[in-house]
């Protein structure tokens, strides 16, 4: 296994964990349902972004809209 893919899957699974963490908090969604949808999320976000991408949203607002738009990629319609 390539050690910078390694790297980056396990930079994925913890920021997909702690926004999943936050979902579960702030709109009730179990880690175990959206952390996949999340890591999903962040694969398509160049490596060096997706920490910032997650701090970001962590500290944003619930009501914020970066926060809404998160959340509605999340849930199924």
């Amino acid at each position: 296994m390539n050690m910078r893919w390694a790297a980056d899957a396990a930079m994925e699974t913890i920021d997909g964990r702690e926004l999943a963490s936050v979902a579960r908090d702030r709109i009730g969604l179990k880690p175990a349902l959206s952390t996949p949808k999340i890591e999903a999320l962040l694969r398509a976000l160049p490596a060096e972004e997706r920490r910032v991408f997650c701090r970001d949203l962590v500290a944003s607002d619930p009501d914020a809209r970066a926060w809404r738009t998160f959340t509605e990629s999340l849930l199924v319609h």
